[in-house]
């Protein structure tokens, strides 16, 4: 798409033409202090003024520098094997972006947002492209059936959680794109005059974010995060543009930023049959995505991929809003052979319609590895009509051979309606349902 018609698709009554266009270039902000080693959270504010400034978040990204220490702070020495199961965005627990200064979007617990969405969205090859960029490996995710025990230093795709096989190959740069997490990251717009606040913290949940080969024993690890910086495009347009975007334009018709928003979500349950809700905090969700794991795979780095989701003898899922299941026949897991819920992962994210073949999630890797079920409730709107003022609930049903504790990763994906516009004398963001 070019800069024209992103600008377009935000001013739909300007014609115009890429001659209005100045320029378009990377500018970068950075936390107050340049090192950040040793705070708890991190904010970023991008601060744009005048009218002739168009800012590109969909192609934003940070670029952050981190490395691995032992649990006790010391550097780790060239016996260390040690990788991030979920990526770099498990480097953070918690993501905002605000705009103007109000929240626009946000991510509880980006890294199992990310693992979630790349082994279901993205394909073998995109994986292989991008996984040094952001220290992403999903191990097993090649042949998909040898089990993976440790974490190897000559890692192959067979256990490809490869990142790390002495202290030489640290610290590293990572770029984390802001679209693979937050929503609003994906519209494609361009916005003018905002001014925008990124804020994160870090995450110290070491156990659900490392894995580390069992041949240290007693020895575990921790991340520090030493830089941040935060890279945004930014087009500059030329007088003739500047002027019919100016805040009066704004004022007769303000600028609808309208995207799907990715939540991440939590249950627990214990038992062969489960019945539990999922508060959404959202009026109209979606999709939503379910990965079961055994609460005890993140209890320890120690030889556990806290990445990979599996189910065990599971014979029956599906979920309940409003009274009515979806899907309609619940997903019958093994007895199935696991063909209709690889086939649901393809049809939401399109691969069945590109040919693509080269998804890591194949019905022979299903059950140990890639244990993602989906749940497309995007053509329900008549249950969601009506509904105004409350958050969605939703029932999950999972019946499996299973009885120890397990741990439900979600990601729910709903609709989000604001518009940016001028109220008590000033430019906000307002909510539109």
């Amino acid at each position: 798409m070019s800069l024209v018609s992103a600008i377009e698709n935000t001013f739909k009554r300007f014609p115009l033409t890429e001659k209005d266009i100045k320029y378009y270039q990377h500018q970068v902000f950075s936390t107050s202090q340049q090192d950040v080693s040793t705070l708890p959270s991190y904010n970023i504010e991008a601060r744009f003024a005048g009218s002739e400034q168009f800012v590109n978040l969909s192609d934003s990204y940070l670029l952050v520098n981190f490395d691995f220490l032992t649990s006790g702070g010391s550097a780790i020495d060239g016996s260390a094997v040690v990788g991030l199961t979920h990526g770099a965005w498990s480097l953070f627990s918690n993501l905002q972006l605000e705009l103007n200064g109000m929240k626009l979007d946000g991510n509880i617990n980006p890294g199992m947002t990310a693992n979630i969405m790349y082994r279901t969205s993205k394909s073998y090859d995109w994986i292989v492209d991008n996984h040094r960029s952001l220290s992403y490996g999903p191990a097993g995710f090649s042949n998909g059936i040898a089990e993976v025990g440790t974490l190897a230093s000559n890692a192959t795709d067979t256990n490809w959680l490869q990142n790390s096989t002495d202290e030489s190959n640290y610290p590293q740069w990572v770029a984390l794109p802001l679209s693979h997490v937050l929503g609003c990251a994906n519209v494609p717009k361009l916005l003018p005059a905002v001014n925008l606040v990124l804020r994160a913290d870090k995450n110290i949940q070491y156990n659900e974010i490392l894995m580390r080969n069992n041949d240290v024993a007693g020895v575990d690890y921790m991340t520090k995060i030493n830089q941040i910086k935060w890279y945004i495009p930014v087009a500059k347009v030329k007088e003739r543009l500047a002027n019919m975007v100016d805040m009066e334009a704004i004022k007769r018709q303000p600028v609808p930023i309208d995207f799907q928003q990715i939540q991440y979500h939590k249950l627990t349950g214990t038992g062969t049959q489960l019945q539990m809700n999922l508060f959404t905090g959202v009026k109209r969700p979606r999709f939503i995505l379910l990965a079961p794991q055994l609460t005890s795979v993140s209890a320890s780095q120690n030889g556990t991929n806290a990445g990979i989701y599996k189910c065990t003898g599971v014979t029956e899922v599906y979920v309940t809003i409003n009274g009515q299941n979806y899907p309609a026949r619940p997903y019958q897991g093994s007895n199935e052979g696991f063909l209709r819920e690889v086939r649901a992962v393809k049809e939401l994210f399109g691969k069945h319609k590109s040919g693509d073949s080269s998804s890591i999630i194949r019905p022979d890797n299903f059950a140990s590895y890639n244990s993602i079920f989906v749940f497309d409730v995007s053509h329900l709107d008549e249950l969601f009509e009506e509904n105004t003022s409350s958050d969605v609930i939703v029932q999950v049903s999972y019946t499996s051979t299973e009885s120890n504790p397990q741990t439900f990763h979600v990601v729910c994906i709903s609709d989000k309606h604001v518009k940016l516009e001028y109220v008590g004398g000033a430019l906000q963001l307002a909510s539109s349902i």
